[in-house]
């Protein structure tokens, strides 16, 4: 047998060991961010798990985040986790999390519009305590498998799951495009220019999902009330603000995020409100949000 052969079977040797490693739950002690100088035995099996990681398409697991304080149901290969986990990041958005697990109080109703893994919710239900509740609105079905989970893991935090695309309400159902490779955060209902340029999403991977607006599930009473909100939707806030007029007006959030630019509709709508909006600069200070700014704007409800 040639050498190259040889070293072939030695790879997958490897990378079945890595994903025996895996599925036995090692990873939660072998992971870089839990061993970042670990003795050579250590380091032997991390490098398995990392073949098998290289060549796996997901690596579903449960893990416990320290910057979060909760276990999560994940994909250990998702772009928001692998950073941290290779210990060159915190948790994804961290920054934004902690600024409004600070805002929350004690009883409050978050809604997580975008919930993806549902890293904000949780962390901001968990911070308002045991009478808080979470609405996670998520369209993906695979990430509701993980929101669900979640929830599952941490049953001292009351989680409601709203399988929908969130929208103006003047359909029921739209075309959802799923992101490719491990791009959790980057599906969407629109498929923006963004998208098309960076190869993110594509026209042929899509599917069908239910959709409601915020009004709706309001009416319906599946949303009580609304005190924090998160709007992360990939360029489809417009229509997530849209057809959240009357809940917004009835409930008057004192914070909202949105991932969103200061010249968007949704932008005009909280500003016309009497919103204040901000963003957040590297050290976590509130700063003004400029033109052509596009990120997370902070909307903080100034009067009552």
């Amino acid at each position: 047998m040639s050498a190259p052969a040889i070293e072939r079977i030695k790879y997958r040797a490897r990378v079945a060991a890595g994903a025996c490693l895996h599925a036995a739950g090692l990873y939660r002690r072998l992971l870089p961010v839990f061993q970042p100088r670990p003795p050579e035995p250590l380091r032997r099996l991390q490098a398995y798990l990392q073949h098998y990681y290289d060549q796996a398409e997901s690596a579903e697991a449960e893990l416990y985040l320290a910057g979060l304080g909760l276990t999560v149901a994940c994909d250990i290969k998702d772009h928001m986790l692998w950073p941290h986990l290779e210990g060159k990041a915190p948790v994804y958005e961290q920054l934004d999390i902690d600024h409004c697990r600070a805002a929350v109080r004690p009883g409050d109703h978050i809604l997580d519009v975008g919930a993806n893994h549902g890293f904000w919710g949780f962390a901001l239900a968990q911070a308002a305590g045991a009478d808080a509740v979470a609405y996670f609105c998520e369209p993906n079905p695979k990430l509701q498998r993980r929101v669900r989970r979640t929830a599952q893991l941490n049953p001292g935090i009351a989680a409601r799951l709203l399988p929908y695309a969130i929208a103006d309400g003047t359909q029921d159902a739209l075309t959802f495009y799923l992101p490719t490779g491990n791009l959790s955060g980057l599906g969407s209902t629109v498929l923006h220019q963004m998208a098309r340029d960076n190869g993110y999403l594509t026209e042929q991977l899509r599917m069908t999902v239910p959709s409601r607006s915020i009004d709706a599930l309001v009416q319906e009473g599946a949303i009580a009330r609304i005190d924090v909100m998160k709007i992360d939707v990939e360029h489809a806030e417009d229509a997530v603000v849209r057809g959240a007029d009357a809940a917004l007006r009835r409930f008057r959030p004192r914070l909202v995020m949105v991932e969103t630019s200061p010249d968007s509709a949704a932008a005009r709508t909280f500003e016309a409100m009497g919103y204040a909006s901000y963003r957040l600069a590297p050290d976590g200070a509130r700063a003004a949000v400029e033109p052509g700014y596009w990120g997370n704007i902070f909307f903080h409800r100034s009067a009552p």
